[in-house]
């Protein structure tokens, strides 16, 4: 049980390293703004390249894509977090319901056995 756990937090861990090393890439990219990073400001025959390299190579399109696949993969773990917890909470309530008729049981021996007492010292 302890395993499932810590395998659940190191996956969304993964996946959330996965995900921030994907947006710093698209942020040194500069894919969301068009725009060559720095470096290729300073030389202009290299920015030309660089955004002829980036429109064959699909960048934007890559890096959106691994997004919309780390967004399912991280509503998946969060569906399977969401059953996980769901399943424990039933299962402290079952423990809560017979805590409950365990009380209610020795409540009534405990009145049953009162009144067999209370007869025996009034035939006494």
């Amino acid at each position: 049980r302890g395993g499932y756990r810590a395998r659940s937090h190191s996956g969304l861990a993964c996946l959330l390293v996965t995900f921030c090393f994907v947006n710093l890439f698209e942020h040194l990219f500069d894919t969301c703004c068009c725009l060559a990073p720095d470096f290729f400001w300073d030389l202009e025959d290299l920015e030309t390249w660089y955004s002829k390299a980036r429109k064959m190579l699909d960048i934007d399109q890559r890096v959106e894509v691994l997004n919309k696949r780390l967004d399912v993969l991280t509503e998946l773990l969060e569906i399977l977090r969401t059953e996980k917890s769901e399943t424990h909470s039933a299962r402290l309530e079952w423990i809560v319901i017979w805590l409950i008729v365990v009380e209610i049981l020795l409540g009534v021996w405990d009145i049953g056995f009162g009144i067999y007492t209370h007869r025996e010292q009034d035939i006494v």
